[in-house]
């Protein structure tokens, strides 16, 4: 049913308002939930008709732990206070925060551990022959749709790294690093700086070698990980305290 045009502009529509309610953090144990919802049976549906891909798996994830963390605010604030919580206090923005830290964390501890695992610890020796999986994505897409030629610098990308092995070792072998210590993230917020940081750059190397987008992800990641209007109000708030010290000091200054 979710197919159906009809029942999806109506479905749609809800979805947008549970994402404005969500935005000024308001009955976000209604928002949340229906949004997580919707977007685990939408992915669902299209990982259904066979094409199956995990792009939307960490949005579905942070979706999910948020719906907890509001729902569990409101059955506290029920037992607590005896009162319906409307708007989200700092504390619940606080943890709702936090467990879309940890989702994100999961989803590239896992990717990391797997890679290890189904390798049998061999994974970054074996990493020139993602040439052939780059010439197979390559070809795969073309033939899908016969509208663009084969990307001819895509498949020399491939070339090179079957050419230059111990090159492709090292320039993949970071990007496991980083998801195998992608739980430092929780430790402060500079290491989450610094590990959101450089999942965004393991990205941009894997679309530049292997034309593969996960857009959702680094924009997850620059959210939630990189904080930017964290880091922001640290500079503008620096550079306040400093002001007066250089003002006072140079009017006090002898002549």
């Amino acid at each position: 049913f979710l197919a159906n045009d009809q029942i999806y502009a109506v479905l749609h529509g809800i979805a947008v308002l549970c994402a404005v309610l969500y935005v000024f953090g308001l009955v976000l144990w209604i928002a949340l939930p229906y949004l997580a919802i919707l977007h685990i049976a939408f992915g669902s549906l299209a990982n259904s008709q066979g094409g199956i891909g995990h792009a939307n798996q960490m949005i579905s994830l942070i979706l999910l732990a948020q719906a907890v963390v509001a729902v569990s605010a409101l059955i506290i604030s029920l037992k607590e206070k005896k009162q319906i919580l409307w708007r989200c206090t700092e504390q619940t923005g606080s943890r709702i925060a936090y467990y879309a830290l940890v989702a994100i964390v999961v989803c590239y501890l896992t990717s990391g551990i797997s890679k290890v695992k189904n390798s049998d610890g061999k994974w970054v020796w074996n990493t020139p022959y993602i040439a052939s999986q780059i010439v197979k994505a390559e070809y795969q897409s073309h033939y899908s749709r016969l509208e663009e030629p084969l990307d001819q610098d895509s498949l020399e990308r491939a070339n090179w790294l079957v050419k230059h092995p111990f090159a492709a070792r090292a320039i993949f072998a970071p990007g496991l690093l980083i998801e195998l210590l992608a739980f430092f993230a929780l430790l402060s917020r500079r290491w989450s700086l610094v590990i959101g940081l450089g999942i965004i750059g393991m990205h941009a190397m894997i679309e530049f070698f292997m034309s593969l987008r996960f857009p959702l992800f680094q924009i997850s990641v620059a959210i939630w990980m990189v904080n930017p209007p964290y880091w922001i109000y640290v500079i503008i708030n620096q550079a306040i305290a400093q002001f007066p010290r250089r003002h006072s000091r140079t009017i006090g200054s002898p002549i």
